[in-house]
């Protein structure tokens, strides 16, 4: 911006003009003016008191030189009474200035007799000297005879100096009065007019609209020849800049930054808060705290406000110097309420005292949302943890239940009455077992058979059963993509994911009917998508949508519903273990489920999986596990069986010598290991627990097959063994056995290793 219109500079006459305007320049004019007249004033009285003195000296001068040559002459012609050279002497006299009166008197008497006269004597302000006259005219002997007054206007000295007071007067007037101005000029050249244009640029500053930098007409910018006008010009730049680059920061932040004053008025709004609390900047700060913030949210707001103000008076100015972060609920201009992250600090006046406070607020919804989910998926892993180690131990416990009901039933006669009694314990046994396998499909520690499939083929078959039980008063409306993407999962645990979700949604429903929606799409998520979910990647997924439109769920059940033994139904109608399934079996294919509810509008479970790039060779349905059959054993074959609980080693034994074969069991893994080098053909097969002390089912067949390269091992577990199959075959491990150990599992997977060594 430049001081003056493009084209145009200001005249000697705009530049006068300016002495009648109030301001810098008018009141420099009269300082000007005022201090030329003190000055002048101060000179003129000098001048004039010397010019008095010297007309005063030179009236004595006068009478001096009267006396030394004057006296002698009239002191003859008045002894003579020469009368006319009387008058030539005294009009000699009065050639001197300001003399204006002489006279010549003798006494007589009391009085005085006048010889002769000449001028006026004025009334007042005379200067009067007299001389003696003495005839003959010598000091020494001669006595006195007359007396000469001589008498001396002053008058006429004051009205010289008046008339000199006036001329310098009005000279130095003149003089002050066009030095004045032409100082004046001077200045308003080289200052005024460059400070006005500082002015104008600074009014013309708006904070929506970019100015050009602050150039002075006229003035030479050379570095080495700047002056502080150039250098004020350069500061005023670089605060214009700066506030710009916080401004420009300010309003583009998604960050609402706001200042307030001690009596909670608003005074800076940034743009950004039309995003955050859809008001717009004027809107807002026409409103008041207490209309942003939730009840609770404001008295928390309040009490932070009043305790600092209540410490900074307690305990003197400057005290409160860190600033404080809150997290309060707002509310937006549609109604709807959410969290914040507020950092509040202190404004100070110059004094130091509290003079307001600025704040900045970001939106922490998401990131609350976060939180919560990574707590709940934290307690989730804690839970499956507990659960896992839980469910290793149990599964020995029901594999000597299950294992010793087989026994008992296979040597009691099929018309005991004792079989309904073992069949009875038998099914406790198989509904533990079942219950199991749930706790370790959430903890995640469940064997999976995961293979890369089409989900879309599995729900369409689920749907299927769903229409045939579901009651006429639930209307199912679906909308599924077949090729929305491939997926690498289990089949069976996709088909119990896609059911437990219907189950509650349909149970939901169940009194008063409704509409259960269900939906398969492709799914792209990017990274703010994934922040909102710990469990979450970006990129493609396939999404899967399970929706009921009953009651809802309220907001304090809702970070519950995926707690193990958590449930809202009536007792016997579910353990509470459903959706903690469905959680565990999403997560460990590294998808994640989310929910969305609101009382008496319905409930919608989303479930993501992350899609691969191999398609699926099959789309497998889900697998029946059915009861197998019993393959009929070789009877000379030997079997090693190892396991660290006596019951479970005993209950082996027993189960293979039913199936025909030979069996030598243990509980020490170490001396399992010692009588295989003893002999290392006694034996064809090796059956050994995962978790045992002193020595690992893996590393015993490691060094089983050390001893026997050739000999098969099966490995059991309470859980998923979780190796790797470059690991299990580096171990010599052919199979694995899930306990507890049913009988008709055991003879299917022997006579796999049996036939197909290397291959199962």
């Amino acid at each position: 911006m430049t001081s003056t219109p493009t084209g145009h500079r200001p005249g000697i006459l705009k530049q006068i003009t300016l002495i009648s305007r109030p301001g810098l320049s008018r009141r420099l004019l009269i300082y000007i003016i005022f201090c030329s007249s003190f000055f002048t004033l101060l000179s003129t009285g000098y001048q004039l008191y010397t010019e008095y003195q010297k007309d005063l000296l030179d009236i004595d001068d006068h009478m001096d030189f009267i006396r030394d040559s004057y006296l002698a002459p009239l002191a003859v012609h008045a002894y003579n009474m020469d009368h006319d050279q009387l008058n030539l002497l005294l009009a000699g006299v009065f050639n001197f200035r300001d003399i204006v009166y002489v006279e010549i008197s003798e006494p007589s008497g009391t009085t005085r007799k006048t010889i002769t006269t000449m001028g006026t004597l004025p009334e007042t302000a005379t200067i009067c000297h007299e001389f003696t006259l003495r005839y003959p005219p010598s000091p020494d002997g001669a006595a006195p005879y007359a007396t000469l007054l001589v008498a001396a206007d002053q008058s006429r000295v004051y009205q010289r100096l008046w008339n000199k007071t006036l001329v310098i007067l009005g000279s130095n007037a003149v003089k002050t009065l066009i030095a004045g101005i032409f100082i004046f000029l001077i200045i308003q050249y080289v200052v005024t007019r460059h400070l006005a244009s500082m002015v104008t640029y600074i009014h013309g500053l708006h904070k929506d609209r970019p100015s050009p930098l602050l150039v002075l007409n006229g003035r030479n910018t050379r570095p080495s020849r700047k002056d502080e006008l150039d250098q004020l010009t350069d500061a005023i730049n670089h605060m214009r800049q700066t506030e710009a680059r916080y401004r420009l920061l300010a309003e583009n932040v998604t960050d609402v930054i706001w200042t307030m004053d001690m009596n909670r008025r608003f005074v800076y709004i940034s743009q950004s808060v039309t995003q955050l609390l859809g008001y717009t900047a004027e809107e807002f700060m026409a409103g008041s705290m207490e209309k942003y913030l939730t009840p609770a949210s404001f008295e928390e707001a309040m009490a932070v406000f009043n305790r600092g103000i209540s410490l900074e008076q307690k305990k003197g100015k400057g005290f409160i110097k860190k600033s404080r972060t809150l997290e309060l609920k707002h509310v937006h201009k549609n109604g709807t309420t959410f969290w914040t992250e507020t950092k509040l600090s202190a404004i100070r006046d110059p004094e130091g005292n509290l003079s307001g406070v600025v704040g900045v607020t970001r939106n922490i919804s998401r990131r609350r949302k976060a939180e919560s989910r990574l707590r709940q998926a934290q307690k989730m892993e804690a839970i499956g943890s507990l659960a896992g180690g839980i469910a290793h131990d149990f599964n020995n416990i029901l594999s000597a239940i299950i294992g010793y009901a087989q026994l008992a039933r296979d040597k009691l006669p099929k018309d005991s009455p004792v079989q309904a009694d073992i069949g009875q314990v038998y099914k406790a046994g198989e509904r533990a077992k079942d219950l199991v396998m749930q706790i370790l499909s959430f903890s995640r520690q469940q064997e999976q058979n995961a293979v890369p499939i089409r989900i879309g083929p599995i729900v369409k078959e689920a749907l299927k059963f769903l229409k045939s039980s579901l009651p006429s008063s639930i209307e199912i409306r679906q909308e599924i993509i077949p090729d929305a993407g491939n997926v690498r999962a289990d089949p069976t645990q996709i088909h119990q994911v896609f059911m437990n979700l219907c189950t509650n949604a349909a149970h939901a429903m169940d009194q008063t009917g409704g509409v259960l929606t269900i939906k398969l799409s492709s799914i792209t998520l990017d990274q703010d998508d994934a922040d909102t979910d710990p469990d979450l990647s970006p990129g493609k997924h396939l999404g899967l949508t399970v929706g009921d439109t009953e009651h809802g769920i309220t907001p304090e059940i809702l970070p519950k519903i995926f707690d193990p033994y958590f449930t809202t139904k009536k007792k016997g109608e579910g353990t509470g273990l459903g959706l903690a399934t469905v959680h565990g079996i999403v997560r460990s294919y590294g998808g994640a489920i989310t929910v969305y509810s609101e009382p008496g509008r319905g409930t919608t479970f989303h479930v993501y999986f992350p899609v691969i790039d191999n398609p699926a060779g099959s789309d497998p349905a889900p697998a029946d596990p059915g009861d197998g059959a019993e393959d009929t054993a070789q009877k000379d074959t030997a079997i090693l069986f190892v396991d660290d609980e006596p019951a479970i080693a005993d209950l082996g034994k027993q189960l293979l010598e039913s199936l025909g074969y030979r069996v030598k069991s243990l509980t020490d893994p170490v001396a399992a290991l010692a009588l295989v080098k003893k002999d290392p053909d006694r034996f064809d097969l090796a059956i050994t627990d995962l978790t045992m002390p002193g020595m690992k089912g893996d590393r015993l067949a490691a060094e089983l097959t050390k001893i026997r390269p050739d000999i098969p091992v099966i490995l059991c577990s309470g859980f998923n063994a979780q190796l790797s199959e470059h690991a299990a075959a580096a171990a010599g491990i052919e199979a694995f056995i899930m306990k507890p150990i049913l009988k008709k599992n055991l003879a299917q997977t022997i006579e796999s290793v049996m036939t197909h060594p290397g291959e199962s």
